[in-house]
């Protein structure tokens, strides 16, 4: 039950990016989006950083009723919350499960 909660806040997740990087696209010519591509990647990698340091959410958990904490039943640090989505491409990625 926790997996499939998971999984499915992980692909709210990816939907509200998709959808934030979605926008780009109507304003820019596709020349200059490419140019901008490491600006979108640190974008997604600050929305789950941001938002797990700060509420220990992210949009999907929120939905899904999930909370990110540490051994201590706490948020997570800086240090954690970084080390938390490096490994997030094993972790919970939709696209991996």
């Amino acid at each position: 039950y926790i997996l499939w909660r998971r999984w499915i806040s992980s692909w709210i997740d990816f939907i509200v990016l998709i959808s934030i990087l979605f926008i780009p696209t109507l304003l820019l010519d596709s020349v200059t989006y490419e140019k901008l591509y490491h600006l979108w990647f640190w974008l997604m990698f600050a929305y789950f950083c941001i938002t797990e340091l700060c509420c220990g959410r992210t949009l999907g958990k929120v939905i899904m009723g999930t909370v990110v904490v540490n051994k201590h039943g706490k948020y997570p640090n800086i240090f954690q919350v970084l080390i938390r989505n490096i490994l997030r491409i094993f972790e919970a990625n939709p696209f991996l499960f």
